[in-house]
């Protein structure tokens, strides 16, 4: 794009990393996700900062320093966005995530390789333990705790909206900290506890969620070759797992040699996209995911992927879909084409900047 570009740690301490900048001269200083430090640091040497934000729930983004006129932020998921505006922030931007085409598609496997990662239904991701039930669960009283179980559940059979975030008052919060004495539910400048909460419990109903699905999946599926990646921890769910996949070299080539690859968009991602979605059509892979309405903006649903609603429609699909291999190619094809035609990093970078630049005119 004509940028000469410079990469720089960020491990330093403030007075360091402000002289590395300083001494670099930029025009803008750029990072994936929102740094306060940076921004304060921009807002003090007066540097254009451009954060791309590309994580749910990301709570950098709720302290003061999203507030610095300095800032430049793009995030991922629309609703988001939407709701920081209305707490002040005047330039942050909707931007989806993008994908690598070129590097993808230039990957080959080799015979080892494709016995190694042939399967019929994979999912790649992690596992990860809420807060919720690390710190806060085993100290409330069974009554809290019901009610919390209740609410979970409640999203669980209806994963289309987020209603967490409306079941989740300050009167819950403050239940909950009378109850607990090792850890409290904080907000930020930004950030109201009862939304604090909301992600707390969405993390919860999420990690929740996976293990349900991987399991009953196993279960209808039992034989067939279904293959979960991701970290350690689902060895205690699953016989299904298959180690770390590395984002580099053998996840696209997972997803590459899968049937049906599956991804889970947690629920408390109102409308973002993760990466994800992205890899597994950038790879040429065949998506089923959850709804978002963000996948409408940006591909031909049904078109693309196809999507599920719910539990039992996801295992509908899947059956349909293993069985149908001429449909299953063509779709996967067609995501491929659309990425590759709408959703490159280079394509996102121009128009980041070409939103930077314009707003520069109007300032």
């Amino acid at each position: 794009m004509g940028y000469k570009v410079k990469v720089i740690s960020n491990n330093a301490d403030k007075e360091r990393l402000k002289m590395t900048i300083l001494e670099s001269f930029p025009d803008y200083v750029m990072t994936i996700n929102f740094d306060p430090l940076i921004s304060e640091i921009c807002t003090e040497i007066r540097k254009k900062y451009i954060s791309w934000c590309v994580d749910t729930p990301q709570y950098t983004v709720y302290q003061k320093e999203a507030l610095n006129d300095v800032n430049y932020i793009f995030m991922y998921d629309e609703e988001i966005v939407e709701g920081l505006k209305t707490k002040g922030l005047k330039k942050i931007f909707y931007m989806p995530i993008a994908v690598n085409v070129n590097r993808l598609a230039s990957l080959r496997l080799s015979d080892d390789e494709k016995e190694a990662y042939e399967c019929d239904i994979s999912f790649i991701g992690n596992l990860t333990m809420s807060e919720y039930s690390q710190y806060i669960k085993g100290s409330l009283t069974n009554q809290t705790s019901d009610y919390i179980d209740g609410l979970i559940q409640k999203q669980h059979e209806d994963i289309s909206f987020f209603h967490l975030k409306d079941d989740c008052t300050q009167e819950l919060v403050n239940k909950i900290n009378n109850e607990i004495t090792s850890y409290r539910i904080q907000g930020a400048v930004l950030l109201r506890e009862k939304e604090k909460l909301s992600f707390l419990l969405g993390r919860e109903q999420s990690f929740q969620e996976r293990i349900i699905y991987l399991t009953i999946i196993n279960e209808v599926f039992k034989d067939k070759n279904v293959k979960v990646y991701g970290n350690e921890l689902w060895k205690d769910y699953t016989s299904s797992y298959f180690g770390h996949a590395d984002y580099y070299q053998s996840m696209p080539k997972i997803m590459k040699s899968t049937k049906i690859n599956l991804n889970i968009t947690r629920t408390f991602v109102e409308s973002g996209l993760p990466l994800r979605i992205f890899d597994v059509l950038g790879a040429g892979g065949f998506l089923l995911t959850n709804y978002k309405k963000g996948l409408e903006y940006n591909f031909k649903v049904g078109t693309d992927f196809i999507i599920y609603r719910d539990l039992q429609d996801l295992i509908e699909i899947i059956k349909y879909y293993l069985l149908h291999d001429k449909e299953r190619k063509e779709i996967s094809n067609n995501g491929f084409e659309t990425v590759k035609r709408y959703h490159t990093y280079d394509l996102r970078l121009r128009e980041i900047m070409n939103i930077v630049k314009a707003t520069e005119l109007g300032e």
